[in-house]
């Protein structure tokens, strides 16, 4: 079935290039300049149908001016060439029959028209290509007038919105720009959805390296998917935003806003939010590490998780990290499970002081209540014995607390030098309780049946800072960086357990309780600084010499107190599941790097003249270009041109670890690796690229699993640390690579991940079967009685995933004044996962294709559609009992629309209408799990106040059919997640949009 799937979808892509190729006859041609002879690179060559006037096809100059069109059948035609500061040019040709038709050399005058003032009437390009940038042209994407930025994006080539993710050429965007500067931080949700599309001129995607590889010029591989929004020139200057408020039945409730004040260089943005409908408007920091709840460390070291999605309200597969001492990741998560009410307030600041400083800096804070209720079927497969099944009941109620700064510095010392200040700051308290009743089968036997009652407070702060100090020499090429970074983490908390637990030992039943405080705290504080100097060897040829340093010290403190039911006596022997230890972890890294080009053999660029740079960047200053990629002459001089870098690291490591309690334990152990790079980069033409890199990186392990401390919260469920682990090594390939056509606006973007992990850290599971076992943990011997689990990671060789992801994106007119966007696209998924279960090695291997079409309008601003298609094809396949093999699948089917009436009326003028509709359909999961869930939204407004203010009224779940189904899956496991959402209710919302301009605009 998948491999039928994936031959239609090749066939429909393959179907699509050849109608775009088929061609009976090529026009080529010259521009120059008629007073110089100059040739004119980068001229928009157009050929429209004589009879229609309706542009069929075209092409762009080369650096020598030259062109070819092709996909020019039999008829008549005229060729017009364009370009900002000449006049148009225009030539007529017929084909008939001929191969090739030679219009010459097309001379070209220079506009007698400031550049400033010339007008283009033609309607501009959707896309164009500036070097590694892809810019889209706003004006080409219809949208209402209050529509947010996401509303726009969405139907730009490539870019998908969706679950609160925004993807751009199949990666996930992290970090969206306005005017070049930062917005609220690495925050894309936020940006998009406080940014009206009103003001957006341009829209240009790219890869943005790190600050120290803009500067010096050498790729060091980290690489953040970026937005870059570039907004109209006037509107740069005034007061823009919307208020919101809402009630509806069931007591739900909606308020909020934003407000931003631009004024030049200096933008100030306030936004907050207060609703208990499941919106975050702007999302929080993943939540605590210690606050994995009952599970303790057997749920954080059940990683490498494949997500499926659900419908709407699901969270899908969770990955559970087992970060040092339970610090504060920095990554953003979705909405989370069950039903969350949210307050939030943020604030944004950005502002230059003439050209030697610039400051950016925001605030966030969030406080989220949630309550979810989850039922779960998790499957074990177990070598040589029948697998085991754990059911689950969950109620949980959390409350968190988020605080959250960042700052970001820029000061220009001098024309040679600057300074980069980047501190951050996080804070967070979280509040869980948790009942969860539980139950163990194995082929319809009842093993074991677990009654727990957690509650979990943790408090948690991250401290982080980054100075850059960048030297620029009087030699091109000559550079000197040095950076210095800080981090320091600490969490503190307690948890306590209330457990009964019933089991049998033979034919004899037993009822264990557990009354148990287990207070915990961690702290981690590293330091590090990395030295850089750049040399020009020769023309073509640089190298980069570099030092790195980074020390880390862990010390984590947790303690567990189980006392008598009866008494109220605490166990002394219990204290020996306490832990307190320390872990040192110290790296020194010289390298060197050397980057070279290999230039065409013959030169196709041509100087740029003032008229290209304004036609490629802009005439305004938010036109320039982004950071990290390169001007305009370069992008002109790379085509053809490939470009290597070489580079090799040496690493030195020290890892150490002292237990001072229950028992004294110390350890130190050494590595040294190798650690080589590469990656190429190359322009194929102007408007295709291709780069391919490959990485190698190292992992130490964690001091949580390090530490030698039994977790015994969940005594079905038992899991500790080992002190022997050593570190990771992981070889990483990817590859990429995009073209389009600028005047069809066809684009396809490919991408290819692999990687391979030596010295995995996973996990070893020994589920007891029979009547029960014991181990002996840290000289302590513990009764497992039949199905209870215990886990520990070990570091084991085999790991590896791979990814493709391909898109194709045209625009369509089936017929006239009917315009859609469509997007097709395909991501096929392969991993790997090992894992240890009773002694014997687990091999998983999946596979998830996700094939999809969809269509969005491009219309009117008053009309707006889409419909999509797609599909999820899993399969996983065990080494252990490769019988339980299993195939599943998701179909979703969406469709929404709004409509605007305009009228002369004032009473019909203004009205709209809304609706949204999903359909969802899975097959291949446990029994009550599969599901078929039609999902539809509708609403009916009116706009008032000149179309500033709304009145609308929302039917949310009309059909009361909402639900949330998710499978995860892990080497030797298969879970179906079941989690209560929002079902129907009624909202009846009012918003007024701001919107004042200096000038009146």
């Amino acid at each position: 079935m998948l491999k039928h799937i994936l031959l239609a979808f090749v066939l429909t892509l393959s179907c699509s290039s050849l109608t775009f190729a088929q061609h009976t006859a090529i026009v080529t041609g010259t521009f120059t300049d008629s007073k110089t002879g100059t040739p004119l690179a980068a001229t928009t060559a157009s050929v429209y149908l004589a009879a229609t006037g309706k542009v069929i096809t075209g092409a762009v100059a080369n650096g020598r001016g030259n062109f070819t069109v092709q996909n020019v059948g039999n008829g008549k035609y005229y060729l017009v060439g364009k370009l900002v500061g000449f006049d148009s040019v225009r030539a007529n040709f017929t084909v008939n029959g001929e191969d090739t038709i030679r219009l010459g050399v097309l001379k070209m005058l220079q506009s007698s028209v400031r550049t400033k003032d010339v007008v283009i009437e033609e309607m501009a390009e959707r896309m164009t290509v500036k070097g590694d940038t892809v810019e889209f042209n706003a004006n080409q994407y219809k949208t209402d007038k209050n529509a947010s930025a996401d509303e726009m994006v969405k139907k730009m080539a490539g870019i998908e919105v969706q679950n609160g993710q925004v993807k751009a050429q199949g990666e996930n965007v992290k970090r969206v720009l306005v005017d070049g500067k930062p917005f609220f931080g690495d925050d894309a949700t936020t940006t998009l959805k406080n940014i009206p599309s009103d003001i957006i001129d341009r829209v240009q995607v790219f890869d943005q390296m790190s600050d120290q590889s803009q500067f010096t010029k050498f790729d060091d591989g980290e690489r953040n998917k970026t937005l870059n929004i570039v907004t109209k020139a006037d509107r740069r200057n005034g007061q823009f935003g919307k208020l919101y408020a809402g009630y509806g039945t069931d007591d739900r409730y909606t308020a909020g806003g934003n407000v931003n004040f631009f004024g030049g260089e200096r933008r100030i943005s306030v936004l907050g939010l207060s609703n208990n409908i499941n919106q975050q408007n702007f999302s929080i920091q993943d939540i605590l590490g210690a606050t994995s709840g009952g599970g303790g460390m057997m749920g954080r070291m059940m990683g490498n998780v494949s997500r499926m999605f659900g419908s709407s309200g699901g969270r899908g597969g969770r990955s559970f990290g087992g970060g040092g001492g339970g610090g504060v990741s920095d990554f953003l998560v979705s909405q989370s499970d069950g039903i969350t009410a949210s307050n939030g307030l943020g604030i944004n600041y950005t502002d230059s002081w003439g050209k030697s400083f610039s400051l950016t800096g925001s605030y966030f804070f969030n406080y989220t209540d949630n309550d979810a209720a989850q039922s779960s079927n998790k499957q074990y497969f177990l070598s040589d014995i029948p697998s085991q099944i754990v059911v689950q009941q969950s109620t949980n109620s959390t409350q968190n607390i988020n605080h959250r700064a960042n700052l970001r510095a820029d000061y220009t010392i001098d024309s040679m030098s600057s300074i980069l200040f980047s501190p951050k700051l996080t804070w967070q308290g979280n509040d869980k309780s948790a009942l969860t009743l539980g139950s163990t089968t194995a082929e319809d036997t009842l093993l074991n049946i677990s009654d727990t009652k957690s509650i979990n407070d943790n408090t948690a702060y991250n401290v982080s800072g980054d100075l850059l100090y960048r030297l620029r020499f009087a030699t091109e090429g000559r550079t000197f960086s040095a950076n210095l970074t800080a981090n320091a983490r600490k969490n503190s908390g307690t948890q306590n357990t209330d457990a009964l637990n019933s089991f049998q030992i033979g034919t004899t039943p037993v009822i264990d309780t557990l009354l148990q405080n287990t207070p915990n705290s961690g702290t981690t504080l590293s330091y590090g600084g990395n030295l850089s100097f750049t040399e020009p060897l020769a023309k073509n040829h640089q190298l980069q010499l570099t030092y790195n340093f980074n020390t880390s010290h862990s010390e984590s403190d947790r303690r567990t107190y189980t006392k008598d039911t009866l008494t109220g006596i605490v166990d002394v022997l219990s204290q020996r599941l306490s832990n307190t230890s320390t872990s040192d972890y110290t790296t020194h890294r010289p390298g060197f790097s050397y980057r070279f080009t290999l230039a065409p053999a013959v030169d196709t660029a041509a100087k740029p003249t003032a008229g290209m740079m304004t036609m490629m960047f802009g005439s305004s200053g938010g036109g320039r270009p982004p950071g990290g990629m390169g001007g305009m002459g370069g992008m002109m001089g790379n085509v053809g041109a490939w470009v290597f870098n070489v580079g090799m690291d040496y690493q030195m490591a020290t890892l150490s670890v002292d237990q001072t309690f229950p028992s004294s334990f110390s350890d130190s152990r050494n590595f040294y690796n190798i650690l080589p790079s590469l990656s190429i980069n190359t322009r194929l033409n102007m408007f295709s690229n291709l780069r391919f890199s490959y990485r190698t990186s190292t992992n130490q392990p964690t001091i949580t699993q390090l530490q030698n401390v039994i977790d015994n919260s969940n005594p079905l469920q038992i899991s500790t640390g080992n002190p022997g682990l050593g570190q990771e090594f992981s070889h990483n390939f990817n590859a990429h690579y995009g073209t389009f056509n600028m005047v069809t606006a066809a684009a396809f973007f490919s991408m290819i991940n692999f990687s391979v992990t030596e010295n995995k850290i996973i996990t070893a599971t020994t589920v007891v079967t029979g009547e029960g076992d014991s181990i002996t943990l840290d000289g302590r011997r513990v009764w497992l009685p039949s199905g209870a689990q215990f886990s520990r990671p070990i570091n084991l060789n085999g790991a590896m995933n791979a990814s493709a992801f391909v898109v194709y994106s045209f625009p369509w007119e089936p017929i006239s004044g009917l315009k859609l966007n469509v997007n097709t696209n395909a991501n096929v998924m392969f991993n790997r996962d090992i894992s240890q279960i009773n002694g014997a090695d687990n091999i998983a291997n999946s596979w998830i294709a996700t094939p999809s079409l969809g269509f969005v309008s491009n219309i009117s601003e008053n009309t707006d559609f889409s419909l999509s298609a797609s599909s999820a094809l899993n399969t996983i396949q065990n080494s252990i009992q490769s019988e339980l093999n299993q195939t599943y699948y998701t179909h979703t089917i969406r469709a929404g629309t709004t409509m605007i009436l305009k009228d002369s009326s004032d009473f019909w003028n203004g009205w709209l209408f809304t609706g949204d509709f999903s359909y969802i359909m899975t097959s291949g999961f446990a029994s009550g799990f599969n599901q078929s869930v039609p999902l539809l939204n509708l609403g009916i407004g009116k706009r008032i106040l000149d179309g500033q203010g709304e009145f609308k009224l929302s039917v949310f779940d009309l059909l009361n059919q909402n639900n949330s189904i998710t499978r995860n899956t892990g080497s030797g496991y298969i879970e179906d997640l079941q989690t209560n959402v929002l079902q129907r209710y009624f909202l009846l919302n009012f918003t007024y949009n701001l919107r004042n301009w200096s000038g009146g605009k």
